[in-house]
């Protein structure tokens, strides 16, 4: 029985891994005081170029503008403080050009901030800035690239001093004034209107543009003024000189806003915004008619909604969580009716954090950048996870036994796939030995049978796939028995044939054994447990006896002489 040992399998494992920073994370950076990120776009496919604001301890009233260019797995570099042209929230809306970057936002000033517009370089150096100074302060929140090769920047400008009044400016492609206009119409006394974002149209056409109308104010005695939380969401069509070409005032009770918005798939509209300090997602139809509308937290922001390939929605903001203690970050997955089918929470529980601003990469990732909160101060919070929400990468592994002849069973150990969830992963098995690669949506085991054949050798691989993110785990398994050789040596019993066997198997004895034939002497047939499975006597017609196999299961099998066990044994596989 010690011959029995030389019958166990060879078997060998290779894990394909890259040693590298994980892809996914949340991360803190602190450049001041209080720092936020307002806005992250990409530079190539794996760079980003990220802008904020810092405020210092000792003064809590002015932005020092910055920017900051960030790789895949969170490495950042080039850190600018941009404080050659004044203090501001003037980088609040980003847009790529072919030299650099534009951008608008508010410049400080002495005595009111100014809506302000430039071109970065692409190390994030300032090459232009221009300011629009009116008598009373103004903002710019949102700009868009215009046909003619300039831009088109809507804000806010504060008419009569106390009434914020609908405003857009107009710049060439140089970045020099054009036309600005104050939309003084929808500024009544104690109303306000705001413009928060603007898109242009899918045919050229014009701009559409979100943001709010009929905010009321309450006029205390000696002039100061109180919010009665009364807001109406406002979304509109203008034309390259500005006209309002049509409109839509969602007039409700209670403070309501469109915050941004994108172009669905079937030309409609998907809005951010608010309603009653309740944070809404809002698929409008063409006709400015609305399709529905979901709400998916308390308070908060939410920047970003977009359709995905599968006609569902994804939001990325922030709101409260459950308990109302903070506010967390979240990514909410929705379904082609606007229905909630899942939502992540990031940042630390016990403090309040905040999106600004994310985007969805080519890749499916999100990123997004934003503030977190803390005791004493306030850090630059960056977000990146893969397409379903998450910080995880997949891990592929499996195990796998030899269940009989050249039947394998192999077990998946793989982590981090969820091929059961919503935009989940799935697994592809190729054997090695020619059959073709199965893809599989599931963890479930694999059986697979080899062909029988002599000295072949497999490198089974597993693929886990996760959105766009791979992970390669590998096993060699030889499928002959490693030990004995494939031709018995001169002290060895004899030949099988053929070899492997299927219905039938021929042992030619070894000339040096002929001799025992005639003395009763038996073969025994042992499986790999060690398990007697079937005892033939020597043929007294020759050197050659042949035995079925047909009861036999597949697998390998090990025979020696009854009563000359020391004689070297033989193998036999059987398919």
């Amino acid at each position: 029985m010690k011959n029995l040992r030389y019958l166990i399998i060879c078997l060998m494992a290779t894990v394909i891994v890259k040693a590298q920073k994980p892809l996914y994370f949340e991360k803190t950076l602190s450049l001041g005081y209080v720092t936020e990120g307002w806005q992250v776009l990409p530079i190539n496919d794996s760079t980003y170029f990220i802008s904020g604001g810092l405020l210092y301890k000792n003064n809590l009233e002015l932005h020092q503008p910055w920017t900051i260019q960030m790789n895949s797995y969170g490495d950042t570099s080039q850190s600018k403080l941009l404080n050659n042209v004044g203090l501001g929230r003037w980088l609040l809306d980003i847009i790529p050009t072919t030299s650099g970057f534009a951008y608008i936002g508010n410049q400080d000033s002495i005595t009111h901030a100014n809506a302000c517009f430039g071109f970065l370089d692409k190390e994030g150096n300032v090459i232009k800035h221009t300011t629009v100074v009116r008598p009373n302060w103004s903002r710019s929140w949102a700009m868009t690239p215009t046909t003619d090769g300039g831009y088109l920047c809507v804000g806010t400008y504060a008419y009569n001093d106390a009434v914020g009044a609908p405003y857009i400016i107009k710049y060439n492609a140089l970045g020099d004034l054009l036309w600005d206009s104050v939309y003084v119409q929808y500024a009544a006394k104690n109303m306000h209107s705001r413009l928060y974002d603007i898109e242009p149209t899918k045919d050229g056409t014009g701009y559409y543009i979100a943001g709010l109308t009929n905010e009321g104010f309450y006029e205390f005695p000696g002039g100061k003024y109180g919010d009665i939380d009364q807001a109406d969401p406002w979304f509109f069509k203008i034309d390259e000189k500005g006209n309002i070409l049509k409109e839509v005032i969602f007039v409700n009770e209670g403070w309501d806003l469109f915050f941004s918005f994108s172009y669905s798939n079937d030309d409609n509209f998907l809005f951010t915004g608010r309603e009653d300090f309740e944070n809404h997602l809002t698929k409008v139809n063409e006709d400015f008619t609305i399709n529905w509308q979901t709400k998916i937290s308390k308070e908060g922001t939410t920047p970003l909604i977009l359709e995905l390939p599968d006609k569902g929605y994804l939001a990325v903001g922030s709101g409260y969580d459950n308990k109302k203690t903070s506010i967390d970050n979240l990514i909410t997955r929705l379904s082609s009716d606007g229905s909630i089918l899942w939502q992540r929470e990031y940042g630390v529980p016990t403090m309040h954090d905040y999106i600004f601003e994310a985007i969805r990469t080519d890749r499916g990732d999100i990123i997004g950048v934003g503030r977190q909160d803390s005791i004493n101060t306030a850090l630059l919070y960056i977000l990146k996870t893969n397409c379903m929400g998450l910080l995880t990468e997949p891990k592929a592994e499996f195990v796998h036994v030899l269940a009989s002849g050249y039947t394998y069973t192999f077990t998946n150990k793989s982590q981090y796939v969820y091929p059961d969830s919503i935009d989940g992963g799935h697994f592809i098995w190729d054997f090695g030995d020619g059959t073709p690669a199965q893809v599989v949506n599931s963890n479930a085991w694999q059986s697979h049978t080899f062909p029988a054949a002599s000295n072949n050798i497999y490198t089974v691989t597993l693929t886990a796939v996760v959105c766009q993110d791979t992970s390669v785990y590998q096993e060699t398994i030889n499928t002959w028995p490693n030990g004995i050789e494939n031709s018995p040596s001169s002290r060895a019993l004899g030949v099988v044939s053929t070899n492997p066997a299927h219905q039938t198997a021929t042992l030619t004895l070894n000339p040096n054994y002929t001799h025992l034939i005639h003395q009763g002497e038996a073969l025994e047939i042992f499986n790999t447990q060690g398990q007697l499975v079937k005892t033939v006597p020597l043929s007294s017609e020759g050197e050659t006896t042949t035995f079925s196999t047909a009861n036999f299961t597949s697998g390998i099998y090990y025979c020696r002489l009854q009563n000359h066990p020391e004689i070297e044994g033989v193998k036999l596989l059987l398919y």
